[in-house]
């Protein structure tokens, strides 16, 4: 008899809630998995987070038992470098971080998903893509045949990454961007909503517009 995952998500509203609701739904549609509650730097310990419990701090996370898994739901849009201070800060084991997958996300062959990483409802990866560790792709974001994502990177809603994209470490990429196929976005950089981007981006350097222009 397998085993029930149990997932405890680092954070709180807002994108906890998105975890919280992919959670439910890989439970619904018979995964065995379940929310085991929340670490949560503002709020006490035996606190509720809609129906699950706050049990700790981030920084308490080695006192939960030894077979929970762990997912951040931290972001804060402009401040990615300090997020993934933040997180490796933290030194939580590759092998305890959960990587999620919504029942509606569809994954091409030969593609792979790293530690941590969360797949949002409705989000297409074609095949070839490679997906780095604690990355977010959010609800309905297309990610076209062999595009490389980095780690510590969230790609916003209905994004469209063409072939051959590369998105590198910790870099922000807001709803409904695209970027041309065959592109790099170095680390670190913001691509703000709607931007489409038509030529690589250096890291740490933020763009908006269509067609986006550099403004930092």
């Amino acid at each position: 008899m397998s085993k029930t995952r149990r997932i405890v998500i680092i954070g709180g509203h807002g994108n906890g809630m998105v975890l919280a609701q992919i959670i439910c739904d890989m439970r619904r549609s018979g995964a065995d998995i379940e929310l085991f509650g929340f670490l949560n730097d503002h709020l006490n310990p035996g606190e509720l987070l809609w129906d699950w419990p706050v049990l700790g701090k981030s920084t308490d996370w080695q006192t939960l038992p030894a077979d929970v898994e762990f997912c951040f739901a931290l972001l804060t849009v402009g401040k990615m470098l300090e997020r993934t201070k933040l997180l490796k800060s933290l030194s939580i084991p590759a092998d305890r971080m959960a990587t999620l997958i919504h029942p509606t996300a569809v994954l091409g062959f030969n593609t792979s998903v790293g530690k941590g990483s969360v797949l949002c409802s409705y989000t297409s990866v074609q095949p070839g893509v490679r997906i780095g560790d604690n990355t977010l792709i959010r609800a309905g974001a297309n990610l076209g045949h062999d595009v490389e994502i980095g780690n510590y990177v969230d790609i916003g809603p209905n994004v469209t990454l063409c072939g051959y994209c590369k998105i590198r470490d910790g870099s922000h990429i807001a709803a409904n961007t695209v970027v041309r196929d065959g592109l790099e976005v170095g680390e670190f950089c913001t691509l703000g909503a709607g931007a489409v981007m038509l030529r690589e981006a250096p890291p740490y350097s933020t763009w908006l517009g269509n067609p986006a222009r550099r403004v930092m």
